[in-house]
């Protein structure tokens, strides 16, 4: 007993181009809210700690079949010294930072 089959698909996209675009960047894009504590001293000991809180967002780009992230962090001190030199925005690519 034989068996024999002929088929044929059509793929039919109900999304229009741009919003199949817009749905892969909106996948690839992640938020992120973040608390963050901290000191740094000139001898073993604690001081004064330092910290912040914050939100972000994270794009992850497909480059060379790695997936790296793009990072924007906008943050808020909430304890601080006078000598503290604050960054508001933080902007950092790949996994280091």
């Amino acid at each position: 007993m034989g068996a024999f089959n002929v088929g044929r698909q059509k793929r039919v996209d109900y999304l229009p181009t741009w919003r199949r675009r817009a749905l892969r960047i909106l996948t690839a894009l992640r938020g992120v809210v973040f608390s963050d504590a901290g000191t740094v001293e000139r001898e073993v000991e604690v001081t004064t700690i330092r910290s912040s809180i914050g939100a972000g967002f994270r794009l992850i780009l497909p480059i060379l079949g790695n997936q790296m992230p793009l990072a924007v962090d906008f943050a808020y001190p909430m304890t601080k010294t006078r000598q503290d030199d604050t960054q508001v925005i933080s902007f950092s690519f790949g996994y280091s930072q």
